[in-house]
């Protein structure tokens, strides 16, 4: 709703708040026979909205989540052993338990991955609270035909449309030819998965590693890794090892486009482990921390590849929960900066605000436009002056949290003409009686226009000024990560409202500050001090 004006020449102190994140989606297939704390098989047929036959888990809680709640989710891809042409449940039905498998179809993806450890009662659900989904490659068994990126990718849209997914929280592993499958996917959907563990990876051809921009990335293989069944060369355990380093050391491929392109880029820092005496079967291991792979042995230092690379062991020491905890301890930030908007030529403050469990460096730079003074770029809150009247100028605002993931967003504010008869900074016009302006501040003469918001979960921001006959303020408040929609304001009686909000999660690359503010998640504002018209994107 417009907010309502005393007069031209009043002033208002407005904060534009960001709505809250998307209620989660809900509404898997046969929605009404979910089987939480069980595996669930979704069979294949012509015209469903899904492209890959499947395997599911819900957690038992599942029944209980509210409705904003995400969990993260876990995909697991399988190998050439459980493809099948026929991703069908027993007897053509709509879905399946475990109970009814008779190992042809949907039910030869049981053999490995965590539907393994679900299935035999090794799943601890309370320390791997993820929603756990398996495709299966609808492709003859023992085929070496690769996964089909541009299916997979459909399939991945399909969950997040469906599932209560955490779109931060999103973790890809794979074995043997779903390894491969893993390295491939992240390559051509670089930052979609917050994390990657091919188990083992496999080579298609070039640096892959070079490609997966901040995507977390963990190599497990076996030095004795003959190549399974796809030929010489494909997982040849050196290759593994320089795919690491690549990802860790794209400057010393001065000759391949994508590590130049790396070059600089904030990402983690990639892992390596190496069993020792052990073949092609590395997902064994490393699906089963506990039970397989935490005993087994590791190299603890390079065996002849030739890389400078840090061989990581697989231990409860380092990881409780092998790459369950690994996972968890993830989570790529969030970063919104505030709505395009129109401001009066006066100081304009932009204040983003990141979803994020670990600290974020901020840094905000200009796009476009004439040069703008900028004060406290490397924080939340931007202070802009020196801004031209009808002029558009253009910001980003990057974070980069301490696991070397990032985030961008951007913002549009247009400068208009200062209102006749009142001056830049927000001064009274001639004849009227005088104001004062500063968070919670108020003036002497005439009346209040405020305006408020709340959410269910982030921090707080605030401002207000007032001037010329009144007082003006604006505040949003929340606790934990998103803002909740929900902003009005008032002037004698009139109101208005805004609930819209923005986000944008492009990828590409970045460009990183090195100021680190601790940040648990909070509320999203612009404070532009002076008249401010909100404008849609």
């Amino acid at each position: 709703m417009p907010i309502t004006r005393r007069s031209p020449w009043s002033l208002f102190a407005f904060v534009l708040v960001a709505s809250s994140a998307a209620t989660a989606s809900a509404d898997p297939p046969f929605a009404d026979q979910l089987t939480p704390g069980a595996l669930r098989g979704i069979d294949l047929d012509p015209g469903d909205a899904w492209t890959l036959g499947y395997w599911e888990y819900l957690p038992s809680n599942y029944d209980e989540l509210g409705m904003d709640e995400r969990l993260p989710l876990l995909v697991f891809l399988p190998g050439i052993g459980e493809f099948d042409s026929d991703s069908s449940c027993p007897g053509n039905a709509d879905w399946c338990t475990v109970d009814e498998c008779n190992g042809d179809g949907l039910c030869r993806n049981l053999t490995w991955g965590p539907q393994l450890l679900i299935r035999t009662g090794q799943w601890d659900e309370d320390a791997r609270p993820f929603i756990m989904v398996s495709p299966q490659n609808d492709v003859p068994t023992f085929s070496q035909q690769e996964w089909d990126l541009d299916e997979l990718s459909s399939f991945f849209q399909f969950v997040l449309d469906n599932y209560p997914v955490d779109p931060r929280r999103m973790y890809l592993t794979g074995m043997s030819q779903g390894g491969r499958g893993t390295m491939q996917y992240v390559q051509a959907n670089p930052r979609q998965f917050t994390a990657a563990v091919p188990t083992p990876g496999g080579q298609v051809g070039g640096l892959l590693s070079c490609d997966f921009a901040d995507t977390a990335f963990w190599v497990f293989h076996g030095e004795d890794d003959q190549d399974g069944n796809l030929g010489p060369g494909v997982f040849n355990p050196c290759d593994q090892v320089e795919m690491l380093y690549a990802y860790n050391n794209p400057d010393q491929y001065p000759a391949d486009p994508a590590c130049v392109a790396a070059v600089g880029q904030p990402r983690p820092v990639g892992r390596m482990t190496m069993y020792y005496n052990v073949a092609h079967s590395s997902w064994v291991q490393t699906i089963d921390p506990i039970n397989s792979g935490f005993p087994a042995a590791e190299w603890a230092s390079d065996q002849g590849c030739g890389f400078d690379v840090e061989f990581r062991e697989y231990s409860a020491a380092n990881d409780a929960d092998g790459i369950y905890s690994w996972f968890l301890a993830l989570d790529r930030p969030d970063v919104t900066a505030p709505d395009d908007s129109d401001v009066v030529p006066s100081e304009t403050q932009l204040v983003a605000t990141v979803i994020d469990d670990d600290a974020v460096a901020y840094t905000w730079t200009q796009t476009a436009g004439p040069d703008a003074t900028m004060a406290n770029a490397d924080s939340a809150a931007l202070d802009l002056s020196d801004l031209q009247p009808l002029t558009d100028y253009t910001f980003e605002v990057l974070v980069v949290d301490d696991d070397g993931q990032w985030d961008r967003d951007e913002v549009t504010i247009h400068v208009t003409e200062a209102p006749a008869g009142s001056s830049s900074d927000g001064g009274g016009s001639s004849g009227q009686g005088s104001g004062s302006g500063s968070e919670g501040g108020s003036a002497s003469t005439g009346g209040p226009a405020d305006g408020s918001g709340s959410g269910s979960d982030g921090g707080s921001a605030s401002a207000s000024a007032t001037a010329t006959g009144g007082s003006a303020s604006a505040s949003a408040t929340a606790t934990g990560g998103t803002l909740g929609d929900g902003a009005t304001a008032s002037d004698d009686g009139g109101s208005g409202s805004s609930s819209e909000g923005g986000q944008d999660d492009g990828g590409g690359g970045c460009g990183c500050g090195p100021s680190s503010t601790p940040h648990a998640a909070g509320s999203l504002a612009l404070a532009l001090l002076g008249l401010v018209r909100r404008r849609r994107r």
